[in-house]
């Protein structure tokens, strides 16, 4: 999955499962939110699993709220009461369970001393992304953080990472994306970039991402 570049310039990290372990808090916000407004049917923590779990892991909320109408039926007039149960849940179970990691931390300073650009780009809202980031001590270390409201489409759409490598002032070809999503994985195929899929978020780390990137 990974095409050994020249040189690379900078890291693009996704943000969700990749910099930030919030994959169980979205998804649990989501089911809860869905489960409290549409009483009339209520969904079976399987179907969850399969389509949440898996087809829409890395899609936005308001995507897989879109999904769920056109598959299920959710009515479009419950979306944004959904959307806000959910939001407001996951604000507050981040600021109380994400705390400082060193193992990030730590890759983040040390892409930066070998000369490694570092950015993240995420499919989730500006505002639990950027609070997420503070809570692990990572924001800090990054040049700049792309969320689902700073472009006009969202993975698996290419767009997020085009929009970081102009803002890099980078060629694709120049940047390595970290995904682990399909979704996200399809939007950094697409871009042209080198893509390395990380296969938990336990894995990713300094060791195991120097030496996919050349010193610069």
């Amino acid at each position: 999955l990974l095409r050994v570049p020249a040189v690379i310039r900078a890291v693009l990290f996704d943000f969700d499962g990749v910099l930030v372990s919030t994959v169980a808090i979205h998804a649990k916000a989501f089911r809860d939110a869905l489960h409290a407004v549409w009483t009339a049917r209520p969904l079976t923590y399987s179907l969850f699993e399969e389509d949440i779990g898996h087809r829409l892991d890395g899609l936005s909320t308001r995507e897989k709220l879109a999904y769920l109408t056109r598959a299920c039926g959710l009515p479009e007039e419950m979306h944004e009461e959904v959307w806000r149960r959910k939001q407001n849940t996951t604000l507050v179970t981040i600021a109380a369970e994400i705390r400082p990691d060193p193992v990030k931390q730590s890759l983040m300073e040390r892409l930066k001393r070998d000369g490694i650009r570092v950015a993240c780009v995420s499919n989730a809202i500006r505002e639990s992304t950027l609070l997420a980031l503070r809570a692990s001590g990572i924001f800090e270390h990054l040049e700049f953080v792309i969320t689902n409201e700073d472009v006009a489409r969202q993975k698996p759409d290419p767009e997020p990472y085009l929009a970081a490598f102009r803002r890099l002032g980078l060629a694709p070809s120049e940047c390595l994306i970290i995904e682990d999503s399909p979704h996200g994985i399809r939007s950094a195929r697409e871009s042209g970039a080198h893509l390395l899929v990380a296969p938990s978020y336990r894995d990713v780390t300094y060791e195991f991402v120097r030496p996919h990137v050349a010193r610069s």
